[in-house]
């Protein structure tokens, strides 16, 4: 970089691009060279694929400071920081140097968002100065799901890595066409990224059903030669392992030879590893042999393992790209397994069209859906044109059926709450209530006393809770010892719920998939929600449908008189509608994973792909 850059530095400080921004910042101000106009810009982005001159222009006279595109965090708006651009008045105030300052210690970079680049605006707002965003906010783009739009319609000149590494909802081909025809020199070097960071260049849908046809002929050879088809699991965390029943029927079938494997999530740096050893425990308590299990780990360049390479299926469970790039299912087209998809929830959101979009469906071999309704909603969203999408009946929910009840002489409500305390991805997602309602939940079982109270977090409920801007560890500590320590509580942290659904009376919640799973039940269900208006804006057709079956509750008024009327006092008023609508939706109930295994089995051995 000498003679191409003023001052360049080199050293591991760990506060990220926010620490680089006060080490630049302090540089600048002892050479005295800080002019009209400070630019911070980080690598989290690939650029210019449009020229940096029409967004300055465009710009001109708008705001003390700009970025591209403005997010938010908690109801308040904040500039992404992997572009930022002060201007005089701001730099000579000096409160940019005092923010920085901050900056103290070593941090994750969950950390960093969250006290740093989401809290930056908000400071520099509340000392007078104002702030614009390239994009317009009401415009509501989020510069990771939406990179295509970002090109085309606003020209902007940066496309973030991460859209296009973790979790895009447009097409990724077309946003790779769109830098090749504006910038090709910057797709080249786009192109030539290390294997370990590559972008995905998909294959054509006629490469893909070419490769699909050649690989279950290739299985098909292996199957009538009695040898066993290996397939494999990837899940993240053990109790969300929606395929289990699928991974039995394999077992018990003898021609397949399934293997687990729990892989990284990596929204949680720092901690990924010391999960995967937990999570692995757990799956040799819930039974599963040593040969079963295929472990993740890193090689001495830091590199994840490819444990897919060998496997003629691979299963995928969640859509999102939450792990390393070798565990992705937007990684799996192209490869020498067959790849299938088994939701992990039942889709009954309207943030659900966006999740089928992704490429993760489109380029599986077999995308498995629960009934009619969710199978057309992947058609009406997907960028193919569905034809991998079968109807299995909802494969988790077979092992229902499996779990013996254990009688009570005392009423038992399961107490289910989500982990969306500060809004989950976007508004949609924002469900949970236990904020709104901690100290509520926490005096239930002292006012229903002959009442048995199952409490089920989501998993990353009170994980969420433990962060410094929420309650942090001690508050979240204190809280599950007040909770746990009454007599009538039951705190259900296992891997498997099905034993809380069977064992319960009735339930209270406000999560997403417990709004349908429960119903297979057939027992009563308060669901919690904010305000009315969450039922249009939130939830699909099915979604509502489903909410129909449940008290609705939007204060706990509601919940008590769930409690007295119907628990206690059994008037159940919504029983007879209830289980003729789960009728509906329990296609091939308790038999789902068998008629995917059967779907499977068909279309090797006779070539079947309607």
């Amino acid at each position: 970089l000498k003679g191409i850059v003023f001052h360049a530095s080199f050293k591991r400080h760990g506060q990220y691009d926010f620490g680089s921004y006060k080490r630049g910042l302090a540089c600048l101000r002892q050479e005295g060279i800080l002019d009209e106009e400070l630019i911070l810009l980080n690598d989290s982005v690939y650029g210019p694929v449009y020229p940096f001159e029409e967004s300055f222009e465009k710009m001109t006279g708008k705001g003390d400071f700009w970025g591209y595109v403005s997010l938010v965090s908690r109801g308040v708006p904040y500039l992404s920081s992997c572009f930022l651009v002060f201007r005089k008045e701001v730099l000579e105030s000096w409160v940019l140097d005092g923010f920085l300052y901050r900056v103290k210690g070593s941090y994750e970079r969950g950390d960093i968002v969250t006290l740093f680049e989401t809290k930056l605006t908000p400071y520099l707002r509340e000392r007078g100065f104002e702030y614009a965003s390239y994009v317009p906010e009401e415009d509501h783009i989020n510069i990771f799901d939406q990179p295509l739009t970002l090109l085309k319609k606003y020209r902007m000149p940066l496309l973030k890595k991460k859209a296009l590494l973790r979790k895009p909802i447009e097409d990724l081909g077309e946003v790779l066409k769109t830098v090749e025809r504006e910038a090709p020199e910057l797709y080249k070097e786009i192109s030539y990224t290390p294997y370990e960071e590559k972008l995905f260049f998909p294959p054509s849908f006629e490469e893909l059903e070419a490769s699909y046809r050649e690989k279950e002929e290739r299985l098909k050879e292996k199957y009538e030669r009695g040898e066993k088809l290996k397939a494999l699991f990837l899940i993240t965390n053990p109790s969300m392992f929606p395929s289990f029943p699928l991974f039995e029927r394999m077992k018990e079938d003898g021609h397949f030879k399934p293997y687990i494997a729990i892989i990284p999530d990596l929204r949680w740096p720092g901690k990924e590893e010391e999960d995967l050893k937990v999570f692995n425990e757990g799956l040799k308590k819930m039974g599963f042999e040593e040969e079963e299990i295929l472990y993740c780990h890193k090689d001495e360049r830091g590199r994840w393992n490819d444990i897919c390479k060998d496997m003629d299926i691979v299963c995928y469970n969640t859509p999102y790209q939450l792990s390393s790039f070798r565990y992705l299912p937007r990684y799996a087209a192209g490869r020498d397994f067959l790849p299938i998809s088994v939701n992990y929830g039942f889709y009954r959101s309207r943030y659900d069209d966006k999740i089928l979009a992704l490429d993760s469906y489109r380029y599986m071999w077999k995308a498995f859906f629960e009934c009619e309704e969710t199978l057309a909603q992947y058609k009406a969203n997907t960028n193919g044109d569905g034809r991998n999408g079968v109807i299995s009946g909802y494969i988790k929910m077979d092992r229902l059926n499996e779990v013996e009840e254990k009688k009570s002489d005392r009423k038992r409500i399961l107490v289910a709450l989500h982990h969306s305390v500060e809004g989950g991805a976007n508004d949609i997602l924002s469900l949970g209530n236990f904020v709104r309602y901690s100290d509520y939940f926490l005096e239930l079982p002292d006012r229903y006393p002959d009442i048995d109270f199952i409490y089920r977090p989501h998993p990353y409920l009170f994980r969420m809770m433990e962060r410094e801007d929420l309650w942090g560890k001690e508050k979240t500590a204190e809280y599950l010892e007040k909770l746990k320590s009454k007599q009538n509580v039951f705190f259900d942290d296992s891997s498997d719920y099905f034993p809380s659904f069977k064992n319960s009376d009735a339930c209270i919640q406000d999560c997403g998939s417990y709004l349908v799973e429960y119903l297979y039940t057939g027992k009563p269900c308060c669901y919690m929600l904010k305000e009315e208006s969450d039922i249009d804006r939130k939830f699909s057709k099915l979604g509502q449908d489903c909410l129909e079956q449940c008290t609705i509750a939007y204060d706990t008024r509601t919940i008590d008189a769930f409690i007295e009327d119907t628990v206690i006092k059994g008037n159940d008023e919504k029983k007879e509608g209830r289980l003729a609508f789960i009728k509906r939706i329990m296609v091939h109930y308790p038999h789902a994973a068998e008629a995917a295994l059967e779907d499977i089995r068909e279309t090797i051995l006779k070539g079947d792909r309607k």
